[in-house]
């Protein structure tokens, strides 16, 4: 009975130990909207519900090439753009440049949220 018992335990923790890997850790499809400050893509989304109530969020994004080398902004300095990639764990993001869009001028609130952010 004791040798079944143990073996028993020892199934249950073999099972539980095997990795299994996370959804979080591929990449995935998005689209993300903000402001290009400094040459560093962030993004903004408002209304985000918190305990609190609602708040803008803010989200230091990493642009990178497919090759992972940094992906040149400033042609979008001060400009809020909207586009889609692959975000990577760890807020890389890689953008597909055909689908970026210049949505304006980055507005006040968001410029605001971005610098309350510390990023």
């Amino acid at each position: 009975m004791n040798r079944v018992l143990i073996f028993f335990f020892v199934i249950v923790f073999v099972s539980l130990s095997l990795a299994i890997p996370a959804p979080a850790s591929k990449p995935f499809t998005e689209t993300l909207e903000g402001c290009v400050i400094k040459g560093v893509f962030y993004s903004v989304e408002k209304g985000v519900v918190t305990e609190t109530g609602p708040r803008t969020q803010v989200y230091r994004i990493e642009a990178k090439k497919p090759d992972f080398s940094p992906y040149d902004l400033s042609p979008y300095e001060g400009k809020k753009i909207r586009v889609q990639g692959r975000l990577h764990p760890g807020d890389l993001f890689e953008p597909d440049p055909k689908t970026l869009q210049i949505l304006g001028s980055c507005d006040q609130d968001s410029q605001d949220a971005i610098s309350k952010s510390g990023e």
